[in-house]
């Protein structure tokens, strides 16, 4: 066993230093290129980005429709001057935007933010905190994946005549050499994993309620922890980016999500020798991640607005004595307190939100007067993105003949799974029971589980869950835990695919005739804008099949009627029937026409029908629309 821990240990080693060696190759040919193309280039693999970087920033955010009339980004660097990039079109800055950035061991963070509310979600493959840094500052850049910002970033800085000239002229050469770029990220330490299956994927939903509970469940440990090892509750975590991941995301499509986003104090630190027990649960808890679409994580969206309200919600809880029950507020707290930490919230929730509905202490204050102001804090970040999606959904139904029809139905598949997702979420919450929320028996179990499972792998701390080692004794645990993986991946493949068949349906509804599109466009746009963009693609699919009956029906009648007259036909042509076959030859092409007549009358009856129930329908939803709008 310890043999593997080497192995691995050395394989992180290996992997980080080639990551570096990357970086410094990558950054030596920037610094010493004088062709834009060639940096613009670089700059697409991954490369630290430089001043040139940030000078190109303006190119981006016009490429991506962001309108930004005057914008000054001032980049301070330790030793020197600011350098300053953008313009302002007045001296007093009342209509622009001034970003001032800190360019410090390489690393771009916004300047005067405290440390724990700079962002934690660059990992050193990225290089990337440029854009974490600005998406702060630019909420329009929240729509926006830090990959794509690099692409728009190196399409501006290879087209620009200005950076083009400026890299011409080896401008740039200088402050590269020098170790003037960003990139690093901040270091964490891999903690203890709890997860039967690392690979699980985790529904949004869940993990947005989960991070609610999680409030309660951390308030009732920091009390354990308080007691345990006789310090003040308000002592035992302070707010700031994550230290401790259990896991890395190996899908780039997945985040690996931290469920609590906080620190071990300086205090705790110093006294994790003489409590290694207690140490070691808190960096389990804090290192706990569950994999999770990319948008409810990204910084700049409701993963960022939860990281910054989870910390005052937890201090809030602290007036909470978890250890009676029912659970009641313990001696003496601080009335001031409270009232600075709701003051908090507030503020908090008004920096997305101008109209945010203001959270207020009651007159009597309980357990559970202060488990709904949690409540109420936390949905309302919910309602706020569901507020913020359905006004994208809104706005691109506007848009909708200006864009690439395909691009437009993908778009609003996506934006509703979003919006779903944050409804769920949101009613779960609202309807969770408060004395459960507060019972303190959950932080109980959860350390009972932790220190079973420390016990069990406490020899296999930092060696990845889905390690798999044929001779060790745990193998069949693991062929256990590989079978259901692929179970789980072929789940996983299956809603792909149905979400692809979705979108191929959708497709369809625009791609009939010129007067069907144009009906089906009316239905599945109003069907959208209610909030039912999978019944809209079905409603789809029953029009198209209506209408396939239809074209079946009118053709096997003209077949049936050509048939009979042909035999008709032929029969009078021969000549050689008798009076009575002329007559029954007669009474079937009779019967013929008859038929094809029946068949054409039943045909246009049911392309009346179906035209009446899509005007109908659109009508309805055409209203429905008015009335949301």
């Amino acid at each position: 066993m310890f043999v593997q821990i080497q192995l691995l240990a050395r394989k992180v080693l290996t992997t980080t230093s080639m990551i570096e060696q990357r970086n410094t190759m990558q950054v030596s040919v920037l610094a010493t290129t004088t062709d834009p193309s060639e940096f613009a280039d670089v700059v697409r693999q991954g490369i630290p980005m430089d001043l040139t970087c940030v000078r190109a920033v303006p190119e981006v955010l016009k490429a991506l429709n962001i309108n930004i009339l005057t914008l000054l980004i001032n980049v301070h660097v330790d030793g020197s001057t600011p350098y300053r990039f953008g313009t302002l079109q007045n001296s007093s800055g009342d209509d622009g935007l001034v970003i001032d950035l800190v360019l410090r061991d390489n690393h771009y963070q916004l300047r005067g933010l405290p440390e724990e509310y700079q962002s934690s979600h660059v990992t050193s493959e990225d290089n990337n905190c440029l854009y974490d840094a600005l998406v702060r500052v630019i909420p329009q850049l929240t729509d926006v994946t830090g990959p794509e910002f690099r692409r728009k970033l190196a399409d501006g800085i290879e087209t620009n005549p200005d950076i083009r000239r400026h890299i011409q002229l080896g401008k740039h050469q200088t402050l590269l050499q020098g170790g003037v770029y960003g990139g690093l990220p901040p270091s964490r330490r891999r903690s203890n994993s709890i997860h039967e299956d690392p690979t699980n994927e985790t529904p949004c939903a869940k993990h947005l309620v989960d991070r609610f509970e999680a409030i309660f469940l951390m308030a009732g440990i920091i009390q354990y922890c308080s007691e345990s090892m006789g310090i003040p509750r308000d002592e035992v975590l302070c707010t700031g980016a994550s230290l401790q991941q259990d896991r890395n995301s190996a899908d780039p499509y997945l985040h690996a999500a931290h469920v609590t986003r906080m620190q071990i104090s300086a205090r705790v630190e110093a006294m994790k020798h003489s409590h290694p027990v207690l140490y070691e649960y808190l960096t389990t808890l804090l290192g706990y991640t569950q994999l999770v679409e990319i948008w409810a994580n990204m910084w700049g969206g409701v993963g960022q607005d939860i990281d910054l309200i989870q910390g005052d919600l937890i201090s809030l809880l602290e007036v909470i004595d978890f250890n009676q029950n029912p659970p009641t507020l313990v001696q003496n707290y601080s009335l001031a307190k409270l009232k600075k930490l709701v003051e908090n919230i507030n503020t908090q929730l008004q920096c997305r939100n101008k109209n945010a509905t203001v959270i207020t202490l009651p007159d009597t204050i309980t357990a559970t007067s202060i488990a709904e102001i949690c409540r109420q804090a936390y949905t309302a970040v919910l309602q706020y993105w569901i507020d913020h999606k359905q006004k994208k959904i809104d706005d691109a139904i506007v848009n909708e003949n200006k864009v690439n029809r395909q691009e437009f139905v993908d778009g609003q598949l996506v934006t509703y799974d979003i919006i779903h997702a944050l409804h769920d979420a949101r009613d779960c919450i609202r309807k969770k029971d408060k004395n459960k929320l507060l019972k303190p028996s959950k932080a109980e179990e959860f350390i009972l589980r932790t220190k079973q499972h420390c016990t069990e792998h406490k020899d296999n701390h930092f060696v990845r869950d889905d390690y798999e080692d044929p001779g060790d004794a745990g193998a069949a645990r693991c062929s256990k835990r590989s079978k259901a993986r692929k179970t789980k991946e072929k789940a996983a493949s299956e809603k792909r695919k149905n979400r692809e068949k979705c979108a191929k349906t959708a497709q369809v509804m625009y791609e009939r005739p010129a007067e069907t599109n144009m009906t089906a466009t009316v239905v599945g746009v109003g069907l959208i804008a209610l909030g039912l963009c999978g019944l809209g693609v079905i409603a789809g699919a029953a029009i198209i099949a209506a209408t396939a009956t239809t074209a079946t029906t009118a053709a096997v009648g003209t077949a049936a009627a050509a048939t009979t007259a042909t035999a008709g036909t032929a029969a009078a042509a021969a000549g050689t029937v008798a009076a009575a076959g002329t007559a029954a030859a007669a009474t079937t092409a009779t019967a013929g026409t008859a038929a094809v007549a029946a068949t054409t009358t039943a045909a246009a009856t049911h392309a009346v029908t179906l035209k009446a129930a899509v005007t109908t329908a659109a009508a309805a939803t055409m209203a429905a629309l008015a009335a949301v709008v």
